[in-house]
């Protein structure tokens, strides 16, 4: 049973609450986050469980936020990346578009909880040791 517990970082001040909530699930806390799309028009949450969800049901303005941006950052968040601070880096919690993709900041959270992955050669030929190199 989910319960959803008091807003716990708010982002704007305004009459409505906004921002992120903790969500309790059978004893233990997650976060999970909530972009807004236009006033009152919440589009995108990531679950401790992986789950994202996207409501393309609710009315917003289309031009408000870079849907590229939002999967970027609740993939993020379902694979465990949590808000370093408010920006300068994807998984921020205040929304900016002058980051085009994942930024020092958000790889290095990858690879702390993922470890370094295997490098381009590696991933080209599907090899586990790296190829041979010629001297010559």
């Amino acid at each position: 049973m989910a319960t959803f517990l008091p807003l716990s970082v708010p982002l704007l001040a305004a009459e409505r609450e906004h921002g992120y909530r903790l969500l309790e699930l059978e004893g233990y806390k997650v976060k999970w986050g909530e972009q807004k799309l236009g006033v009152g028009a919440s589009i995108s949450y990531a679950f401790a469980d992986e789950t994202l969800r996207f409501d393309d049901a609710r009315n917003g303005t289309e031009d408000v936020y870079d849907i590229r941006y939002t999967l970027i950052h609740e993939i993020g968040r379902a694979i465990g990346l949590d808000h370093p601070g408010p920006s300068g880096q994807v998984m921020g919690f205040r929304y900016t578009e002058a980051l085009p993709g994942l930024q020092p900041g958000d790889l290095a959270g990858i690879r702390r909880l993922y470890g370094r992955g295997a490098d381009r050669s590696q991933l080209a030929d599907g090899s586990s040791t790296p190829p041979f190199r010629s001297a010559f």
